[in-house]
């Protein structure tokens, strides 16, 4: 039996068809779940991030099972003054008070330095406080940017 060229192509059709449907099971990624996160400052600077607000965050975020969390900036006040006025933490200090207020989720975050955290870096040539204060804690942080910012 011979088959002509339409033949071929319905037969190529069908069997690209059913392999499709036979292995798209196979190609499903594994379902994960993931946050997003954001503006976790104070409003003064006294303690550096809201800690109540955010352990309510994080205690609903651990009882999801949330394998990543994206932090976008403004994760702390910021320090708008060298030294700090009176009663604003200093920046040590709010990073400190985040990491902790962040508890479980610090190994699955992945924070972006905002305006907040970049205001107290203005009497640093780079960001000191950053790298020394959040990404030396987080191993997962990429350190692939730009001169200064890895």
């Amino acid at each position: 039996m011979r088959l002509n060229q339409d033949s071929c192509r319905r037969l190529v059709l069908l069997l690209a068809l059913a392999a499709f449907t036979a292995f798209a099971g196979l190609a499903e990624a594994a379902p994960w779940r993931f946050a997003v996160l954001g503006d976790q400052r104070d409003s003064n600077g006294h303690w550096g991030v809201n800690k109540l607000v955010m352990q309510s965050m994080v205690n609903d975020i651990e009882t999801r099972g949330v394998s990543l969390a994206l932090v976008g900036g403004d994760q702390i006040y910021g320090q708008h003054g060298a030294p700090p006025p009176p009663g604003q933490a200093s920046l040590p200090v709010m990073y400190r008070h985040w990491r902790e207020a962040m508890g479980a989720l610090l190994p699955i975050c992945y924070p972006v330095r905002g305006n907040h955290e970049t205001a107290g870096e203005i009497y640093n040539p780079n960001p000191y406080y950053w790298l020394n204060c959040v990404v030396r804690f987080l191993p997962q942080i990429p350190r692939n940017g730009p001169r200064g910012e890895k």
